[in-house]
């Protein structure tokens, strides 16, 4: 029997696959389940937090003050990626991402 381990919304969870019968049990109360090859896969389901919805919102409201694309930014940018002239400073963007980090700790917790 193999052990697989998923963390869900419940918390972590393990998972008891039988190499022989193709069933699957979760916990010691739950009853194994068969699992055929030929049997459609369950739906897929996602749940979004609070805070994930929260910030979806705050999201969504920025950028629909925004053009969705600043022309007079993106053709610079552009012909010094083409011409082989653009490049970044990648302390001061590890700089940057850490300051979001820290300035977002919640996100990451």
């Amino acid at each position: 029997m193999g052990i697989m381990k998923i963390d869900g919304l419940g918390g972590p969870k393990e998972l008891q696959t039988n190499k022989k019968t193709g069933g699957v049990r979760g916990g010691r109360d739950s009853k194994e389940t068969r699992v055929s090859p030929h049997s459609d896969p369950p739906p897929d389901r996602v749940e979004i937090s609070q805070v994930g919805q929260e910030l979806m919102g705050t999201a969504k409201a920025a950028l629909a003050s925004e053009p969705d694309v600043r022309a007079e930014r993106v053709k610079p940018l552009q012909a010094a990626v083409r011409d082989g002239t653009y490049h970044t400073d990648s302390a001061k963007i590890a700089d940057a991402m850490i300051e979001y980090v820290q300035k977002h700790s919640q996100l990451f917790s």
